[in-house]
């Protein structure tokens, strides 16, 4: 299970993305983790442990974006290492999520048959480079006939940010949209 927080902001996210993430620790979490988006750019920044070895990270680089996911994890899949901590980003799009995806095997044996490549032992990371897919490859438009990516939204709870263009979007499930213009 994990806690999941997404915020967008007239000015810099990251310290209430960290205060939400430490009123959802009393859980027991192995690792933590944000993204933001900054001039068009996802920055994204993760640990092992507890939100502090976050907070200690960002005191040293802070995050400067207005709009950001933040995640604390308890792990499912993969070892609790910061490669495995939430989110997991490419250069359009960071996904944090909560749950098991029973399909995840088959969808990233697909993905690796296109010459994507996986750094955790996650399952969310097949969210990650499904969405990078269609993206790049669908000039931003998910096509509906794609049965795996309208499964993801209507069985899990996930946030994600993609930076398309001008445009900033913060998903919730993909069922509601924010879209935020610069």
């Amino acid at each position: 299970m994990c806690g999941i927080i997404g915020i967008a902001s007239a000015k810099p996210v990251f310290g209430n993305i960290i205060e939400a993430l430490k009123k959802l620790e009393y859980r027991g979490y192995d690792s933590a983790g944000l993204s933001t988006i900054d001039n068009g750019e996802i920055n994204e920044k993760k640990c092992s442990g507890r939100v502090n070895n976050l907070e200690k990270i960002l005191f040293k680089n802070p995050s400067k974006g207005k709009l950001g996911i933040g995640h604390v994890r308890w792990a499912t899949h993969g070892v609790p290492n910061e490669i495995n901590a939430h989110p997991h980003s490419s250069e359009v799009v960071s996904v944090v999520h909560n749950g098991i995806i029973e399909n995840s095997n088959s969808i990233k044996n697909e993905l690796i048959k296109k010459n994507y490549l996986f750094k955790s032992q996650t399952d969310t990371e097949v969210i990650t480079l499904l969405l990078t897919n269609y993206l790049k490859n669908y000039n931003y438009y998910l096509p509906h006939q794609d049965e795996s990516i309208y499964h993801l939204c209507e069985e899990y709870f996930f946030h994600l940010i993609i930076y398309y263009y001008n445009f900033l979007l913060l998903l919730h499930s993909l069922l509601s949209l924010h879209m935020l213009v610069p």
